[in-house]
Protein backbone atom coordinates (compact mmCIF):
# COMPACT_ATOMS: atom_id res chain seq x y z
CA UNK A 1 0.00 0.00 0.00
CA UNK A 2 2.82 2.38 -0.98
CA UNK A 3 0.52 4.52 -2.88
CA UNK A 4 -1.94 5.54 0.14
CA UNK A 5 -1.66 9.01 1.08
CA UNK A 6 -0.14 9.93 4.46
CA UNK A 7 -1.82 12.97 5.90
CA UNK A 8 -0.74 13.06 9.67
CA UNK A 9 -2.90 15.82 10.48
CA UNK A 10 -2.61 17.42 13.87
CA UNK A 11 -6.24 17.22 14.69
CA UNK A 12 -5.85 14.29 15.34
CA UNK A 13 -6.23 13.23 19.40
CA UNK A 14 -7.07 9.68 19.38
CA UNK A 15 -4.90 6.69 19.95
CA UNK A 16 -4.92 6.03 15.91
CA UNK A 17 -2.39 9.09 16.16
CA UNK A 18 0.94 7.32 16.01
CA UNK A 19 -0.03 4.46 14.02
CA UNK A 20 0.83 3.81 10.62
CA UNK A 21 -1.80 5.00 7.52
CA UNK A 22 -1.80 1.30 6.26
CA UNK A 23 -2.73 -0.23 9.60
CA UNK A 24 -5.92 3.27 10.52
CA UNK A 25 -7.03 1.96 6.87
CA UNK A 26 -6.86 -1.87 8.05
CA UNK A 27 -9.07 -1.03 10.49
CA UNK A 28 -11.57 1.12 9.14
CA UNK A 29 -11.94 -1.34 6.36
CA UNK A 30 -13.44 -3.98 8.98
CA UNK A 31 -16.45 -1.63 9.25
CA UNK A 32 -17.75 -1.37 5.76
CA UNK A 33 -20.92 0.06 7.06
CA UNK A 34 -21.68 3.35 4.91
CA UNK A 35 -22.92 5.20 7.48
CA UNK A 36 -20.75 4.39 10.14
CA UNK A 37 -16.93 5.22 8.05
CA UNK A 38 -19.44 8.53 7.14
CA UNK A 39 -19.04 9.35 11.00
CA UNK A 40 -15.30 8.32 11.43
CA UNK A 41 -14.47 11.01 8.52
CA UNK A 42 -15.59 13.61 10.84
CA UNK A 43 -12.87 12.60 13.02
CA UNK A 44 -9.84 14.23 11.56
CA UNK A 45 -8.58 15.54 8.19
CA UNK A 46 -6.19 12.18 8.13
CA UNK A 47 -9.04 10.03 8.86
CA UNK A 48 -11.60 11.62 5.79
CA UNK A 49 -8.30 10.86 3.91
CA UNK A 50 -8.06 7.30 4.74
CA UNK A 51 -12.12 6.69 5.21
CA UNK A 52 -12.12 7.21 1.20
CA UNK A 53 -9.65 4.55 0.58
CA UNK A 54 -11.62 1.45 1.59
CA UNK A 55 -12.75 -1.05 -1.04
CA UNK A 56 -16.13 -2.72 0.36
CA UNK A 57 -18.94 -0.16 1.11
CA UNK A 58 -22.31 -1.71 2.57
CA UNK A 59 -25.53 1.23 2.49
CA UNK A 60 -27.83 -0.31 4.74
CA UNK A 61 -31.70 0.78 5.02
CA UNK A 62 -33.14 2.22 7.91
CA UNK A 63 -36.45 2.69 9.02
CA UNK A 64 -36.60 6.20 8.37
CA UNK A 65 -34.79 5.95 5.55
CA UNK A 66 -35.89 7.41 2.13
CA UNK A 67 -34.44 7.77 -1.73
CA UNK A 68 -33.57 11.39 -1.16
CA UNK A 69 -31.12 9.91 1.31
CA UNK A 70 -30.01 7.43 -1.14
CA UNK A 71 -29.20 10.05 -3.57
CA UNK A 72 -27.19 11.55 -1.49
CA UNK A 73 -25.27 8.98 -0.58
CA UNK A 74 -24.89 7.58 -4.34
CA UNK A 75 -23.18 11.11 -5.02
CA UNK A 76 -21.24 10.14 -2.22
CA UNK A 77 -19.60 7.11 -3.87
CA UNK A 78 -17.31 8.78 -5.88
CA UNK A 79 -14.75 9.98 -3.39
CA UNK A 80 -14.30 6.22 -3.13
CA UNK A 81 -12.33 5.64 -5.84
CA UNK A 82 -10.82 2.07 -4.64
CA UNK A 83 -14.19 0.53 -3.82
CA UNK A 84 -14.66 -2.72 -4.99
CA UNK A 85 -17.41 -4.15 -4.04
CA UNK A 86 -20.77 -2.44 -2.63
CA UNK A 87 -23.72 -3.87 -1.20
CA UNK A 88 -26.92 -2.06 -1.36
CA UNK A 89 -29.77 -2.93 1.22
CA UNK A 90 -33.08 -1.25 -0.37
CA UNK A 91 -35.12 0.67 1.99
CA UNK A 92 -38.92 -0.66 2.65
CA UNK A 93 -42.11 1.92 2.90
CA UNK A 94 -44.48 -1.17 3.39
CA UNK A 95 -44.78 -3.44 6.75
CA UNK A 96 -44.19 -6.50 5.20
CA UNK A 97 -41.91 -8.72 7.46
CA UNK A 98 -44.80 -10.87 7.82
CA UNK A 99 -45.37 -11.95 4.73
CA UNK A 100 -43.60 -15.09 3.12
CA UNK A 101 -41.79 -14.02 -0.02
CA UNK A 102 -38.91 -14.37 -2.22
CA UNK A 103 -37.77 -12.73 -5.37
CA UNK A 104 -35.39 -12.95 -8.64
CA UNK A 105 -34.21 -10.98 -11.61
CA UNK A 106 -32.53 -11.66 -14.33
CA UNK A 107 -30.18 -8.85 -15.78
CA UNK A 108 -29.50 -8.73 -19.44
CA UNK A 109 -28.37 -5.31 -21.01
CA UNK A 110 -30.68 -3.56 -18.00
CA UNK A 111 -33.12 -5.61 -16.11
CA UNK A 112 -34.86 -7.95 -18.34
CA UNK A 113 -37.35 -9.87 -15.77
CA UNK A 114 -38.34 -10.02 -12.25
CA UNK A 115 -39.41 -13.01 -11.05
CA UNK A 116 -41.91 -12.70 -6.82
CA UNK A 117 -42.93 -16.08 -5.65
CA UNK A 118 -44.81 -15.98 -2.62
CA UNK A 119 -46.81 -18.83 -0.47
CA UNK A 120 -48.98 -18.21 2.38
CA UNK A 121 -47.72 -21.08 4.28
CA UNK A 122 -44.38 -22.69 4.30
CA UNK A 123 -43.90 -26.69 6.09
CA UNK A 124 -40.35 -28.12 6.50
CA UNK A 125 -42.20 -31.80 5.57
CA UNK A 126 -45.39 -33.30 4.20
CA UNK A 127 -46.00 -34.38 7.77
CA UNK A 128 -46.07 -30.67 9.21
CA UNK A 129 -48.42 -30.09 6.40
CA UNK A 130 -50.81 -32.35 7.86
CA UNK A 131 -50.86 -31.63 11.23
CA UNK A 132 -51.48 -27.98 10.26
CA UNK A 133 -53.98 -28.38 7.19
CA UNK A 134 -57.09 -28.12 8.99
CA UNK A 135 -56.35 -24.05 9.66
CA UNK A 136 -58.46 -22.83 5.96
CA UNK A 137 -57.85 -18.87 5.05
CA UNK A 138 -61.33 -17.51 3.97
CA UNK A 139 -61.33 -15.76 0.78
CA UNK A 140 -61.27 -12.63 2.11
CA UNK A 141 -58.14 -13.15 3.72
CA UNK A 142 -56.60 -14.69 0.44
CA UNK A 143 -57.69 -11.72 -1.43
CA UNK A 144 -56.12 -9.42 1.07
CA UNK A 145 -53.12 -11.31 0.46
CA UNK A 146 -53.12 -11.43 -2.82
CA UNK A 147 -53.25 -7.44 -2.69
CA UNK A 148 -50.49 -7.28 -0.44
CA UNK A 149 -47.97 -9.61 -2.64
CA UNK A 150 -49.09 -7.67 -5.49
CA UNK A 151 -48.04 -4.39 -4.02
CA UNK A 152 -45.11 -5.71 -2.61
CA UNK A 153 -43.46 -7.37 -5.77
CA UNK A 154 -44.11 -4.04 -7.59
CA UNK A 155 -42.33 -2.07 -4.82
CA UNK A 156 -39.05 -4.38 -4.75
CA UNK A 157 -39.15 -4.21 -9.19
CA UNK A 158 -39.33 -0.68 -8.81
CA UNK A 159 -36.63 -0.35 -5.81
CA UNK A 160 -34.20 -2.28 -7.47
CA UNK A 161 -34.55 -0.53 -11.23
CA UNK A 162 -34.24 3.17 -9.49
CA UNK A 163 -31.10 1.87 -7.14
CA UNK A 164 -29.59 0.67 -10.86
CA UNK A 165 -30.63 3.99 -12.40
CA UNK A 166 -28.52 5.65 -9.14
CA UNK A 167 -25.72 3.74 -9.81
CA UNK A 168 -25.15 4.84 -13.20
CA UNK A 169 -23.26 8.45 -12.36
CA UNK A 170 -21.23 7.78 -9.67
CA UNK A 171 -20.40 4.06 -11.11
CA UNK A 172 -18.62 5.79 -14.06
CA UNK A 173 -15.65 7.05 -11.82
CA UNK A 174 -15.00 3.95 -9.71
CA UNK A 175 -12.78 2.16 -12.15
CA UNK A 176 -11.57 -0.26 -9.79
CA UNK A 177 -15.49 -1.59 -8.67
CA UNK A 178 -16.34 -5.30 -9.78
CA UNK A 179 -18.80 -6.54 -7.78
CA UNK A 180 -22.94 -4.55 -7.07
CA UNK A 181 -25.04 -6.73 -5.04
CA UNK A 182 -28.67 -5.50 -4.50
CA UNK A 183 -30.62 -6.85 -1.29
CA UNK A 184 -34.48 -5.86 0.35
CA UNK A 185 -34.02 -4.93 3.68
CA UNK A 186 -35.71 -8.23 4.90
CA UNK A 187 -33.36 -10.47 3.10
CA UNK A 188 -35.76 -12.12 0.57
CA UNK A 189 -33.94 -11.48 -2.40
CA UNK A 190 -30.74 -10.24 -3.69
CA UNK A 191 -29.91 -9.17 -7.34
CA UNK A 192 -25.47 -9.34 -7.98
CA UNK A 193 -24.10 -7.54 -10.35
CA UNK A 194 -20.27 -9.08 -10.98
CA UNK A 195 -17.39 -8.41 -13.51
CA UNK A 196 -18.94 -8.04 -17.19
CA UNK A 197 -22.14 -6.81 -15.90
CA UNK A 198 -20.73 -4.12 -13.84
CA UNK A 199 -18.75 -2.97 -16.94
CA UNK A 200 -21.32 -2.77 -19.22
CA UNK A 201 -23.16 -0.22 -16.62
CA UNK A 202 -20.18 1.48 -16.34
CA UNK A 203 -20.08 2.15 -20.18
CA UNK A 204 -23.55 2.20 -20.88
CA UNK A 205 -24.02 5.92 -20.62
CA UNK A 206 -21.57 5.97 -23.71
CA UNK A 207 -23.79 3.81 -25.99
CA UNK A 208 -26.23 6.54 -26.40
CA UNK A 209 -26.26 9.98 -28.14
CA UNK A 210 -27.60 11.76 -25.61
CA UNK A 211 -29.83 11.87 -21.98
CA UNK A 212 -32.81 11.09 -23.49
CA UNK A 213 -32.05 8.12 -25.33
CA UNK A 214 -30.21 6.54 -22.07
CA UNK A 215 -33.44 7.50 -20.43
CA UNK A 216 -35.66 5.48 -22.44
CA UNK A 217 -33.77 2.58 -22.64
CA UNK A 218 -33.63 2.72 -18.70
CA UNK A 219 -37.55 3.38 -18.66
CA UNK A 220 -37.85 -0.28 -20.67
CA UNK A 221 -38.56 -1.95 -17.54
CA UNK A 222 -40.45 -5.15 -16.94
CA UNK A 223 -44.24 -4.37 -17.09
CA UNK A 224 -45.80 -7.45 -19.14
CA UNK A 225 -47.10 -9.19 -16.10
CA UNK A 226 -48.24 -13.23 -15.87
CA UNK A 227 -49.33 -14.84 -12.85
CA UNK A 228 -50.09 -18.47 -11.60
CA UNK A 229 -51.47 -19.83 -8.46
CA UNK A 230 -51.08 -23.21 -6.93
CA UNK A 231 -53.00 -24.17 -3.75
CA UNK A 232 -50.44 -27.15 -3.10
CA UNK A 233 -46.74 -27.23 -3.81
CA UNK A 234 -44.66 -30.20 -2.80
CA UNK A 235 -41.18 -29.85 -3.44
CA UNK A 236 -39.61 -33.00 -3.63
CA UNK A 237 -35.84 -32.01 -3.17
CA UNK A 238 -36.02 -30.17 -0.44
CA UNK A 239 -39.10 -31.97 1.00
CA UNK A 240 -40.45 -28.49 1.83
CA UNK A 241 -44.38 -28.28 1.45
CA UNK A 242 -45.81 -25.07 0.09
CA UNK A 243 -50.04 -24.40 0.71
CA UNK A 244 -51.32 -20.77 -1.00
CA UNK A 245 -48.28 -19.78 -3.88
CA UNK A 246 -48.75 -16.76 -6.18
CA UNK A 247 -45.77 -16.08 -8.87
CA UNK A 248 -45.52 -13.27 -10.39
CA UNK A 249 -43.35 -12.88 -13.28
CA UNK A 250 -42.96 -9.43 -14.85
CA UNK A 251 -40.83 -8.94 -18.69
CA UNK A 252 -39.88 -6.64 -20.79
CA UNK A 253 -42.59 -6.25 -23.65
CA UNK A 254 -39.73 -6.02 -26.22
CA UNK A 255 -38.45 -9.72 -25.04
CA UNK A 256 -39.71 -13.50 -25.57
CA UNK A 257 -42.50 -14.01 -23.23
CA UNK A 258 -42.05 -17.28 -21.91
CA UNK A 259 -38.06 -17.27 -21.98
CA UNK A 260 -38.00 -18.92 -18.44
CA UNK A 261 -34.34 -21.13 -19.25
CA UNK A 262 -32.12 -19.01 -16.76
CA UNK A 263 -34.56 -19.63 -13.70
CA UNK A 264 -34.92 -23.84 -14.54
CA UNK A 265 -30.69 -23.95 -14.35
CA UNK A 266 -30.24 -23.23 -10.66
CA UNK A 267 -28.34 -25.76 -8.85
CA UNK A 268 -30.11 -26.08 -5.35
CA UNK A 269 -26.78 -27.83 -3.69
CA UNK A 270 -25.52 -24.48 -3.95
CA UNK A 271 -27.72 -22.80 -1.41
CA UNK A 272 -26.28 -22.55 2.15
CA UNK A 273 -29.60 -21.65 3.58
CA UNK A 274 -31.86 -24.60 3.12
CA UNK A 275 -35.71 -22.11 2.97
CA UNK A 276 -33.84 -20.25 0.59
CA UNK A 277 -33.41 -23.19 -1.73
CA UNK A 278 -37.01 -24.03 -1.34
CA UNK A 279 -38.34 -21.07 -3.38
CA UNK A 280 -35.84 -22.09 -5.84
CA UNK A 281 -37.18 -25.24 -6.40
CA UNK A 282 -40.67 -23.76 -5.84
CA UNK A 283 -40.10 -21.83 -8.81
CA UNK A 284 -38.30 -24.43 -10.95
CA UNK A 285 -41.22 -27.03 -9.64
CA UNK A 286 -43.95 -24.38 -11.08
CA UNK A 287 -42.18 -23.61 -14.39
CA UNK A 288 -41.85 -27.42 -14.77
CA UNK A 289 -45.24 -28.76 -13.39
CA UNK A 290 -47.56 -25.71 -13.99
CA UNK A 291 -46.59 -23.88 -16.95
CA UNK A 292 -49.64 -23.68 -18.75
CA UNK A 293 -51.61 -22.46 -15.80
CA UNK A 294 -49.41 -18.88 -16.14
CA UNK A 295 -51.40 -16.35 -17.79
CA UNK A 296 -50.92 -13.32 -18.36
CA UNK A 297 -52.64 -10.69 -16.90
CA UNK A 298 -51.87 -7.50 -18.29
CA UNK A 299 -48.69 -5.17 -19.50
CA UNK A 300 -47.98 -3.47 -16.00
CA UNK A 301 -48.21 -4.04 -12.44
Amino acid sequence: MNNITKSHAADDSSSFTHLPDEMVLEILSKLIDFKTLCLCKLVSKRFCSIVHQVNTLCISSSIDASWECYWSAMLCLEKFGRLKSLCIQLPSFFDKNHLLFNWKIKCGNGVDSFIFLSPNSVYQDKQLYVKANGHQEDEAEELDSDSEKHDIAHEWLEGVFLTILLLMNPITNLPLLEDVAIADSFEKGRVSLNGEKVAELRNLPHSFSDVTELLKHYLNTPRRLSCCYVPLLELPFSGYVMKGVTLYIMGRNDLPAENFDSFMNIDLNDFKDKKEAAYSEAVMEILKKHRGDIKTIGTRL
